[in-house]
């Protein structure tokens, strides 16, 4: 299963409206111009691993922990 979501969609902090998906740990960072890729593993134990396209606005480097966040209406599940 994949969860897609534009990068513009996502959060760094809780907000108001928007449902917590993971705390991940970043462990690689790539700037692509205009969104930074970042690999990151969840905290959960589980060490389930995401590929995330934050916005370049997003200062993030490889060691930080993020609260990741979304709406579910910006959230497209894929099943495989």
């Amino acid at each position: 299963m994949f969860l897609l979501s534009r990068a513009g969609k996502l959060g760094k902090a809780p907000a108001d409206g928007l449902i917590d998906l993971a705390d991940v740990t970043i462990y690689e960072v790539v700037f692509q111009g205009t969104h930074r890729l970042c690999h990151g593993r969840s905290t959960n134990g589980k060490a389930v691993e995401l590929l995330l396209r934050l916005p370049q606005e997003h200062a993030v480097k490889a060691g930080d922990t993020l609260s990741i966040n979304a709406k579910a209406s910006d959230a497209v599940i894929l099943l495989e």
